[in-house]
């Protein structure tokens, strides 16, 4: 049996190597790994002992954390299957989909200049999530197995990556506005 170092992130919670994972099953393995890792269980131990069991905690918490994210569980899923995400993308540049994007960046830009309602940044909100969610429906269908088209499914990564970080702007917008 390989040492849960080694493992990837879904045998690590023994959940299939898939897009689609149970969230509930996702936790419910976090906390029986954690259960099992956390140091302070080994507070006895050698110091080796002590320092593989902190170790195998922060792998439990990086895998955790990235399961649980949709656009970074795609990007895990992408890079376990061999496919280099540091490359540039030339084949997956899509011109209406970059004109949206700075449409919706000057929308943000707007508001953040105080131009806007509140209302409007809430609407923004809401555009985003259901293009994220709308995003996510097409990898999945993308992902479906190792062998499905990759390339297709790079781009729309790359897309929901976009989206995230300008939902995370538009989150911490909201929030300065109280």
């Amino acid at each position: 049996m390989a040492s849960p170092l080694s493992q990837d992130f879904f045998t690590l919670f023994g959940l299939p190597t898939a897009y689609d994972i149970d969230g509930d099953e996702l936790s419910r393995s976090y906390r029986e790994l954690q259960h099992v890792a956390h140091p302070d269980r080994h507070s006895q131990a050698t110091d080796q002992e002590r320092r593989l069991s902190m170790q195998l905690a922060s792998h439990i918490n990086e895998a955790y954390q990235t399961l649980r994210d949709p656009v970074a569980r795609a990007r895990y899923l992408l890079e376990l299957w061999g496919m280099d995400l540091n490359a540039h993308n030339a084949a997956g540049t899509d011109m209406a989909f970059l004109s949206d994007q700075m449409t919706l960046r000057e929308t943000l830009a707007g508001l953040r200049a105080g131009q806007g309602p509140r209302e409007q940044l809430e609407a923004l909100l809401v555009d985003i999530a259901t293009r994220l969610q709308n995003l996510q429906a097409a990898l999945r269908q993308q992902l479906a197995c190792a062998q499905g088209p990759l390339q297709e499914a790079r781009g729309t990564y790359d897309k929901m990556r976009f989206l995230q970080r300008l939902q995370d702007e538009a989150l911490d917008l909201a929030e300065e506005l109280g």
